[in-house]
């Protein structure tokens, strides 16, 4: 039995073995086919991968501009994308964008030209952008030369007669005509400038270091910092190429971007690569200067990757060669970005309604060009599809759209869609027939005549019930332009009308040309309306609504259309053209508004443009800007003047003071104006009261002698404007005097300044204006002086011939129409305060080590934030505000200069300061976070904080709850989020980039209250005309102690911050009494003041925080209903009335509301609006 087991057992062994040969033999037979594949696949390695060779032509020789493309090639980025790529080196962007567009390359390299290219419909694409800004700059001799020293002097260029995009543009911009340069080619202009034989020359920042290694005094104009803004590097294809290849296309894009971050990294093996490989003749140290200068405008935006580009800054410059006279349409950038770089799309319908929209027209029409670049600011591009009207409301309601626009503002409308902000502003007027004209007061009076409307349009409230209800008879038309036909025709009575739009067709529609002499507009207009888009009533419509109203920043749609126009007016002459015509019709309406008699009613129809002939060399008040326009306080007086009493100005230059009083004299010309009246009096002169006072005053060298009369300064030279009052009167007045006369006020100053003359003699405000614009460090006021043979101050006026007494009569009733306000608008605007000035008394005492650390650190980079007015902010890329005057003053004083780094937003100029790439941030408060990265300056200003908020009383009730479970919007990386942090920690914070997003966010329900400094909160409020917010401060009870405004040093630099305590020390209390009166001491003015009440009517007013008031819908100007709410000059009065008394409301009531229960209506008689005033403003009379 025991050997039955055994044998069983010894079966079951054998049988095991042989069952593990055969799993042996599986392994075997596995690992031999392993080994077939991986040899296999090693032979296919090893052959040759098919790979696709294309050619990418660049536009110039190899070097440093093309780094990317040369790793992307070394690095095997292209190959492992399965491409090879050959790089031909080119001369010019034409010839690239020709080789590109025909197919002979695949890819190019190109600059401006590109855009040139596509907005003359070359099929080109843009694929990625390497440089933000141009690279190109103009080379001048001297030091600190200005673009006008190119006039009529000699610039080496490439190629006379196609000089390169960027260089016309920065000409034409500077108001330099092309024939007022010498343009020439030198085969060495480097050389030829050094020998002295041109005056200047075209170059790139990566040539700049041959031009500083020879020490001459020189001056470099960078393009991009007079506001030439142009994409350089720019990496493209073909239309077709890219329809043929798309997939090609985007691996060509990924392997040249990936080589450019290398190259970027690795700089000093990039130089040594291209020496080697593409370019022998430039040495490895020359290769990585060019790096060093070409980096900041690759990386201009720290936030974004390497080849992003911007839409709404392409659109810019498209536009920027169109207003030179380019030839094209921008509407061709629209498809000029390849997938990988276009925006969100948002998808519009419109109707054709020219000239607001239109498919033919520029931009697609007016207000699509504010809605697209609204758009484009966030990086959205927009696409329009033009249906009809009725089409696109329905397309819209079933979501096949985002929105449609331009809509008016309809409560039955809202309820179906989202309405934005307003985008533009229309009028709704009736055409008539000439012969048969129709007589209306009020709406009820249009039941008697048949009206024409456009099927499907809003057109007024008012009258759009009555047509609902069939109290008016209606006959419907596809179009406005069928709608004007059926009334030539005598079909309707009158026809419903944007007035610019019936102005628009009349002169473009070819079936409207005869009716030109029959149709007009009827002078009383139904009132205006906003334009809105109107979105899809989804959550997409809510996010498109929410993402343009952070962008559309316009304080009025009406503002906002009317400074398009004015910009891009040579795309809009027809518009022009139909708008002045609009502007006759309103200007007949503003005669009948004003006193004027009927003989001045008919002067001004006889003579509706008003002639004023001009010399053009006192800034701030009568000078010509870069493109050759008028412009001063006078000219926008002048302006304003007009305007009020119905008139167009028309200003004429004139080169000579004295042939101008001749030709006066001669009545060639009925009005003229002057500073100093008595110079200019004829026999034949009337003069108007005074439109502005203001002395002369002597400016002299700090190191002269200090001279305060003229008498002072006989047989001494003494500086004068040419063909000023002061020049005219003084030189026959004082004949002891040198009189030196100079071209402008600047050249003037700058010859004190240099000592060429003994004393200079001009305006004051013409002093300040040009100090405050150009560094002239030496010079300084030193008396005002008395002129006997002055009899009255120097005082601008108006002088008016004796033949034309009904124009005297007019400018005099013009000047009453300006009120104070207006006036001190202009003066802010123009006449400058004068510039701070170092104490002569201050002794500043610094070590020989802080001394020697000055003379190695000459140069110190500052932060400029865009948007923390007064304090630190910046007006067309200029530094301004309280804090940038006072450092100014310490680089006076200390012999520093200060390069302005201006745009980054706060939390960026924190991360800078961290990394040492920024060395000062001047408006910086103390935090223990702070302290760890930056040293601080003892302080320099207290600044209370506060909150803005609608609700002034809801603010200080949240106060007293330590803002517990409010909504609190700060800007990211401002100490004021330790603030709340810290004494407010219920409080629920939002974030926002900017002061200005942080005050809208207020405005739009997106947190209930901003927090920041008081001085800034008042600013922003009366520079943005935000009203609708009021100022709250913090209650005594919290004593908040991180108020103090300090300057914070890079922490490596305690030297630095040692420094600026001993010159903040030594600032005399003058100093800072100019720098407060300078920009403080609007933020106290423009804190409202409340009316003073009795404790009897604080109570009344307490039990009573609702007013009732009657609103009638049809008594314009002064009480009528439009646009959706009370309008008028007596509502607005009301509303001016409780602006101060926040827990005051008033609540507007219509025919349509329940009005019986008005415990107030407000009468206000003509003569109390127009003349009587009481103790608090126009005199109110109540009925209750």
């Amino acid at each position: 039995m025991v050997f039955f087991q055994q044998l069983s057992k010894l079966r079951d062994y054998l049988h095991c073995i042989k069952l593990m040969r055969y799993i042996y033999l599986w392994l075997w037979l596995i690992q031999c086919c392993t080994v077939l594949l991986l040899s296999s696949s090693l032979v296919l390695a090893a052959e040759p991968i098919s790979l696709h060779h294309v050619k990418l032509k660049i536009n110039g020789p190899h070097q440093f501009a093309y780094a990317g493309y040369y790793a992307a090639i070394d690095k095997g980025y292209f190959r492992a994308f399965g491409l090879t790529v050959s790089i031909e080196a080119g001369d010019s962007d034409h010839d690239v964008i020709n080789l590109v567009s025909n197919q002979q390359a695949e890819f190019g390299v190109a600059g401006a030209k590109l855009i040139q290219a596509r907005l003359a419909n070359k099929p080109v694409l843009l694929l990625a952008n390497i440089f933000k800004q141009t690279p190109k700059v103009i080379v001048l001799q001297g030091a600190d030369k200005s673009p006008q020293a190119l006039k009529g002097e000699q610039l080496a260029v490439a190629n006379p007669y196609n000089l390169d995009l960027v260089t016309r543009v920065f000409l034409y911009q500077q108001g330099i005509p092309l024939d007022q340069v010498k343009l020439i080619v030198e085969p060495n202009p480097l050389q030829a400038w050094q020998q002295g034989r041109i005056t200047g020359f075209t170059s790139r920042l990566d040539q700049l270091a041959d031009v500083q290694a020879l020490g001459i005094p020189h001056t470099v104009l960078h393009m991009s910092e007079w506001d030439v803004h142009f994409y350089e590097g720019n990496l493209f294809t073909s239309e077709a190429y890219a329809a043929k290849h798309p997939q090609l296309v985007r691996d060509f894009i990924a392997a040249s971007l990936r080589g450019w971050q290398y190259a970027l990294k690795h700089p000093e093996e990039m130089a040594q690569l291209i020496h080697q490989h593409y370019s022998p003749e430039l040495s490895t140290k020359k290769l990585q200067q060019q790096a060093d200068a070409l980096k900041d405008i690759i990386l201009e935006k720290g936030e974004l990757e390497v080849g992003n580009a911007d839409w709404g800054e392409l659109r810019k410059m498209g536009r920027a060669l169109l207003a030179m006279g380019v030839f094209g349409s921008d509407v061709q950038l629209n498809e000029m970005l390849f997938e990988s770089l276009q925006g969100k799309q948002v998808r519009l319908a419109s109707l054709e309604w020219p000239p607001f929209v239109g498919k033919t027209l520029p931009e697609n029409g007016l207000t699509s060009a504010i809605v697209v670049d609204a758009f484009a600011k966030v990086g959205y591009q927009v696409k329009v599809d033009f249906l009809p009207w009725t089409e696109a409301v329905r397309r819209t309601a079933n979501e096949e759209y985002d929105g449609y626009f331009p809509e008016y503002y309809d409560p039955e409308l809202a309820k179906r869609f989202i309405y934005s902000k307003p985008v533009g502003q229309s009028y709704v007027a009736l055409a008539q027939r000439k012969a048969y004209p129709i007589h209306w007061r009020i709406i009820d009076d249009l039941e008697k005549y048949r009206i024409g409307v456009v099927e499907g349009y809003l057109n007024h409230p008012l009258l759009d019930r009555k047509i609902s209800l069939g109290e008016v008879e209606t006959y419907s038309s596809l179009d406005d332009a069928n709608n004007l036909q059926a009334l030539s025709k005598g079909f309707v009575d009158a026809s419903v009308i944007d007035p610019a739009v019936y102005y628009y067709l009349m002169q473009t529609h070819p079936e409207l040309h005869g009716d030109k002499e029959l149709l007009e507009i009827n002078r009383r207009w139904l009132g205006s309306q906003q334009l809105h888009i109107t979105f899809a009533n989804n959550a997409r419509g809510k996010q498109l609504n929410k993402t343009f109203s952070q962008a559309f920043s316009a304080a009025t749609a009406a503002k906002e259309q009317l400074a398009y126009i004015t910009q891009y007016q040579h795309q809009y002459p027809i518009l022009t053209q139909a708008l002045l015509s609009l502007e006759a019709s309103t200007r007949q309406r503003q005669l009948e508004e004003i006193k004027l008699s009927p003989e001045q009613r008919n002067w001004i129809k006889k003579n509706p443009v008003l002639s004023v002939p001009l010399v053009d060399n006192q800034p701030p008040f009568v000078f010509k800007n870069q493109s050759g326009k008028f412009q001063g306080f006078i000219v926008d007086y002048i302006t304003l003047l007009a305007s009020k009493i119905g008139l167009r100005v028309k200003f004429f230059p004139h080169d000579s003071l004295m042939l101008l009083r001749q030709q006066f004299e001669q009545d060639n010309y009925s009005l003229m104006i002057s500073d100093v009246p008595g110079l200019l009096a004829t026999d034949n002169a009337l003069f108007s009261p005074t439109i502005l006072a203001d002395q002369w005053v002597l400016v002299g060298h700090r190191e002269k002698r200090l001279v305060s009369q003229l008498e002072d300064l006989e047989k001494k030279m003494v500086g004068v404007v040419k063909e000023t009052t002061a020049y005219h009167f003084l030189a026959e007045k004082y004949p002891l005097i040198e009189w030196k006369v100079f071209q402008d006020a600047q050249t003037l100053l700058n010859a004190v300044n240099k000592q060429k003359v003994d004393a200079a003699i001009l305006h004051e405000a013409t002093f300040n204006y040009v100090t405050r614009n150009y560094w002239l460090p030496d010079i300084s006021i030193t008396g005002k002086p008395q002129i006997k043979a002055l009899k009255n101050s120097t005082s601008w006026l108006f002088i008016v011939s004796e033949n034309e007494p009904t124009l005297f009569d007019i400018i005099n009733e013009g000047m009453q129409q300006i009120s104070p306000v207006e006036v001190q608008q202009l003066q802010r605007e123009w006449i400058k305060l004068p510039r701070l000035e170092p104490s002569s008394r201050m002794k500043l005492v610094l070590t020989d080590e802080e001394l020697q650390w000055l003379r190695k650190h000459p140069l110190i980079r500052v932060s400029n934030e865009t948007d923390w007015p007064p304090f630190d902010y910046a007006e067309n890329g200029v530094p301004k505000g309280y804090s940038i005057d006072l450092m100014n003053l310490l680089a006076k004083h200390l012999g520093l200069r200060f390069e302005y780094i201006t745009g980054p937003p706060w939390q960026r100029f924190l991360d800078m300061i961290r990394s040492h790439e920024l060395d000062l941030l001047h408006t910086a408060f103390v935090s223990p976070e702070r302290e760890q990265y930056m040293l601080f300056s003892q302080p320099y200003l207290i600044l209370p904080m506060a909150v803005a908020a609608i609700d002034k009383t809801q603010a200080q009730q949240a106060m007293q709850i330590n803002l517990k479970q409010h909504r609190v919007a700060i800007v990211k990386g401002y100490n004021y989020e330790r603030t709340l942090r810290e004494y407010f920690p219920e409080a629920e914070m939002v974030s926002v980039g900017d002061p200005v997003k942080g005050l809208q966010a207020v405005l739009f329900n997106d947190a209930d209250m901003y927090m920041d400094s008081k001085p800034v909160l008042y600013y922003l409020l009366e520079r943005h005309n935000m009203h609708q917010l009021q100022v709250v401060d913090t209650p005594s009870s919290v004593n908040i102690d991180n108020d103090e405004l300090t300057i914070a040093v890079r922490n490596d630099w305690p030297i630095l911050r040692n420094i600026i305590n001993k010159v903040l020390t030594n600032i005399s209390d003058a100093e800072k009494k100019v720098l407060s009166s300078r920009w403080l001491q609007s933020t106290v003015t423009a804190q409202q003041q409340t009316v003073q009440l009795t404790p009897e009517e604080q109570g009344w007013l307490k039990s009573n925080p609702v007013l009732k008031v009657a609103n009638e819908t049809d008594w314009p100007p002064f009480d009528f209903y439009d646009d959706g709410k009370p309008q008028g000059l007596s509502v607005d009065y009301i509303n001016l009335n409780t602006v101060d008394s926040f827990w005051l409301r008033v609540v507007g009531c219509t025919k349509d509301r329940n009005c019986e229960n008005a415990v107030i209506k407000v009468v206000l008689s003509q003569e109390s609006i127009f003349g009587k005033h009481s103790k608090n403003g126009f005199t109110l009379n109540v009925q209750c």
